[in-house]
């Protein structure tokens, strides 16, 4: 693997499994940049805290009506001094993920096959420059997966048979 200067982390979706991981991130920004690499960390969701969110996922009361996205980099970047960003919205087709000249990285959280077929979609675009470390939820058994070459239609396969037919993410 090359010896990178600029990594780019995008965590698509931030509650049940990823507001989990939205702190390991942080953590991991943290040693990159102590050896002198750029990161850039960006967290995307769509989904404002429930009141079944708060305990399962890292939210709080207080958190209950926000975002998720943007609430988690308010909390991470307070704690670790970091530059996180947040995106307050779903996915769509027009997200790449992919940052020129990095190592570019999404993991996914999502909840549902639609989103993670929208997410094959763009690493299959990226053609080997884009990573995605699928950890999402909903309805798949083994779902952790490291690839830069998905397979969108076993994704869309899932979707024909009803399972997930929104392209929210997790609850």
């Amino acid at each position: 693997m090359p010896d990178f200067r600029r990594v780019s982390l995008t965590l698509m979706g931030c509650g049940g499994t990823g507001s989990h991981l939205a702190s390991g991130l942080a953590a991991l920004t943290l040693a990159l940049e102590e050896r002198g690499v750029s990161t850039d960390v960006l967290l995307i969701d769509g989904d404002a805290v429930e009141p079944k969110n708060v305990g399962r996922q890292l939210f709080r009361t207080a958190d209950v009506g926000r975002n998720k996205a943007e609430t988690l980099a308010a909390r991470l970047n307070a704690a670790f001094g970091t530059r996180i960003g947040a995106a307050a919205q779903a996915i769509d087709r027009r997200d790449t993920f992919h940052q020129p000249n990095a190592f570019n990285v999404v993991v996914g959280a999502v909840d549902n096959p639609a989103a993670r077929a929208l997410i094959a979609a763009q690493v299959k675009k990226a053609a080997g420059q884009l990573w995605w470390l699928d950890c999402g939820s909903e309805g798949l058994r083994d779902a952790q997966r490291l690839s830069d070459r998905p397979q969108p239609a076993l994704f869309r396969r899932r979707l024909r048979f009803g399972v997930g037919r929104g392209t929210g993410l997790d609850d």
